[in-house]
């Protein structure tokens, strides 16, 4: 009873050896980590796709701020000429007020270009990872497909060795066969010597009977 659990244990560890080999194939494993980095990659695209479109909004924002500074700069000067201090004064404020906003968003615009070129070199890193990823994946399979070649190689070493052993027996059987064959030749040599002997004394049997005829021939006279 032991003995056949110990078998069946056996057994069980061998197929979830079989099972965790199968589930563990290097090839299946690169392509699935290729295929994370490459998800990975396409985000981090599109993070900085994202990052460097705000950026360009911002961009396009200061520079819209920049025109409106210029246009009530300007119509401040002309309320001067004309006498309108009170203007003036108007279109000075609502100036003043642009080139705040455009200060506090000039230093969002810094961090953007600031965060965006970080991103672009992580990008970048990424990238390059993922193509090194890629010459070793081409590397590491190579080597699998030839340790699985090399494997395989041996085995059929393996199994040629055990032909030996079939050669070995044709062998003995051969030698059997040969000693089967003298035996016969051996039995048939004797049969022709027991023949030759039996015709010499059926001759000698036949030549008496002459004999004895002819000298039953010889008393009758």
């Amino acid at each position: 009873m032991s003995t056949l659990l110990g078998r069946i244990q056996t057994l069980f560890y061998a197929q979830a050896h079989r099972t965790v080999d199968r589930v563990e194939d290097p090839e299946l494993i690169l392509e699935q980590t290729l295929r994370e980095v490459d998800l990975q990659t396409a985000r981090a695209k599109r993070a900085v796709i994202n990052a460097m479109a705000s950026e360009k909004l911002l961009a396009r924002q200061i520079n819209t701020f920049d025109q409106q500074i210029n246009e009530w700069h300007t119509r401040a000067r002309q309320a001067v000429e004309n006498g309108r201090d009170d203007l003036a004064k108007r279109s000075l404020s609502r100036k003043l007020e642009i080139e705040n906003t455009k200060e506090r968003l000039q230093r969002s615009w810094d961090t953007a270009r600031s965060t965006v070129e970080k991103m672009k070199n992580q990008l970048a890193n990424l990238e390059a990872k993922r193509e090194r990823m890629f010459q070793k994946r081409i590397a590491l399979l190579a080597r699998q497909k030839a340790a699985q070649a090399q494997a395989i190689l041996n085995q059929n070493i393996s199994e040629f060795d055990t032909i030996l052993i079939p050669e070995e027996q044709m062998d003995r059987m051969e030698e059997r066969i040969a000693q089967a064959e003298a035996y016969a030749s051996a039995v048939t040599e004797l049969q022709e010597g027991q023949t030759e002997l039996e015709k010499d004394i059926d001759n000698l049997e036949y030549s008496n009977q002459i004999e004895l005829e002819l000298q039953a021939l010889k008393n009758t006279e």
